[in-house]
């Protein structure tokens, strides 16, 4: 039987090489705009061959769900966690008061709900990136030794070995420091997607990706779910990343997180409470007491070499660990002399061009260093003292500009909302394979 032109059908859960999932569907012809045509993956280390299929499905419905609900589609799936599916209620009621001018009318028909609990659950898990918020989170749970849950797929891609390879290491190295245990996740998920629909076609306005600013929360917490099962982690840890009142929502919407579940787990946002600067004051008391050598992988943009050491990201870590007294270069940053007054120089003549929704975060980041000046400064490194004293002077708004209205941009948008999606496509190939050709 034909699929509607808004609905999904997930036929089958396959086990390849005992310990990934390949998840075999079908989209209608709306839905295949956002759906690339080959299977999703996901892949684990250790077997899944145990794993229960109502909890193996909760990878696929974590990507597929969101799609399903602001997109006003029909989702089949024949079994799924009877956990995990009541949290889906309220996980869509959160995604509804977030965007309440949005009627959020798509539905997940379950053929069979079923209840597999683990043999434990009294383990902890904790996303790890090696950034600022996750290092901060696994240094306060490090007594709890929870599982770090890397995935790989989120910036690295699948192919790119090698850059995953240099930000894989950093990640082993600290979680060796801390003595604990490291797990990866990989999948294709992100090659899966079709962002550039996701974002053309929503039926809102997004300031930010689909994949930011709605799905990334509910995509790793769907990954994890047959990992956590098999490895008996009641609590999993998502940490905490900074959301303004005034900024659109966050993918890991703190709601968003708490009210999703499955069998025997449950999610927790960690460190909601605390600024990015009071985290890195923290990992740096754990840097002079235990861990002189901890490094840490803040940069999306440094690709195969890790830290890029020049985007907004990478500069303000390295000014915040400056501050503290603390050599940047001994965890995971390149500086040179003259790496302040290039930040100063970046920072004056307005360099990190951002959305505004990330200029929000970006000036609250640096206010906060801005306020510490004080307090810091018998114990910033001597280097850094001109800069700072710079810093403390100015106002950080006037650096974050926020982006002008444009009417090429809304005509954009709208072309890509309302063209029909066949011309869009053709559009879109023949301005790849003009820039391809360098015309």
């Amino acid at each position: 039987m034909g699929l509607d032109a808004k609905q999904i059908r997930l036929s089958s859960v396959e086990i390849k090489n005992d310990n990934t999932f390949v998840y075999h569907y079908e989209a209608g012809s709306f839905m295949r705009r956002f759906l690339a045509e080959e299977p999703l993956w996901v892949r684990y280390e250790g077997p899944v061959k145990d794993i229960p299929p109502g909890i193996a499905a909760i990878p696929f419905l974590g990507i597929i769900s969101p799609i399903i609900w602001f997109y006003d589609g029909t989702l089949d799936i024949p079994v799924l966690d009877v956990a995990y599916a009541e949290s889906m209620n309220s996980v869509k009621a959160v995604y509804q008061s977030l965007y309440p001018q949005i009627h959020l009318a798509g539905q997940v028909n379950i053929g069979k709900k079923v209840s597999d609990l683990p043999r434990d659950s009294s383990r902890k898990a904790s996303f790890f990136t090696g950034g600022v918020d996750s290092m901060a989170t696994a240094l306060r749970h490090r007594q709890e030794n929870p599982l770090l849950i890397s995935i790989w797929g989120s910036e690295q891609r699948p192919h790119q070995e090698k850059a995953w390879q240099t930000i894989s290491a950093a990640q082993i190295e600290a979680a060796k420091d801390m003595g604990l245990r490291r797990s990866v996740i990989a999948s294709n998920y992100l090659d899966i997607l079709q962002q550039w629909a996701l974002d053309a076609y929503f039926p809102g306005r997004l300031q930010r990706s689909w994949y930011v600013e709605v799905a990334y929360g509910a995509i790793f917490l769907g990954l994890s779910a047959p990992l956590t099962w098999r490895e008996g982690v009641g609590t999993v840890y998502i940490a905490s990343s900074y959301t303004a009142e005034s900024e659109p929502p966050d993918g890991s919407y703190p709601m968003l997180i708490e009210k999703t579940a499955w069998e025997g787990t449950h999610a927790v946002y960690d460190g909601g409470d605390e600024e990015r600067q009071v985290k890195l004051e923290r990992i740096i008391a754990e840097i002079r007491s235990s861990f002189p050598g901890l490094k840490l992988n803040v940069c999306t943009l440094g690709k195969d070499e890790g830290n890029c050491n020049l985007c907004e990201r990478c500069s303000r870590t390295i000014a915040g660990l400056a501050l503290m007294g603390i050599d940047p270069s001994r965890h995971g940053f390149v500086v040179a002399a003259d790496t302040p007054g290039r930040i100063r120089e970046a920072l004056e003549k307005k360099e990190w061009q951002q959305a505004f929704a990330w200029q929000l975060s970006s000036i609250k980041f640096w206010r906060e260093t801005q306020e510490r000046v004080p307090q810091y400064r018998d114990m910033m490194l001597p280097e850094w003292r001109q800069f700072f004293d710079w810093l403390s002077g100015v106002v950080v708004d006037e650096y974050f500009p926020r982006p002008a209205w444009s009417w090429r941009e809304e005509i954009k948008r709208l072309l890509k909302r309302w063209v029909p999606f066949p011309l869009f496509v053709a559009i879109r190939q023949w301005k790849i394979r003009r820039q391809g050709t360098g015309t």
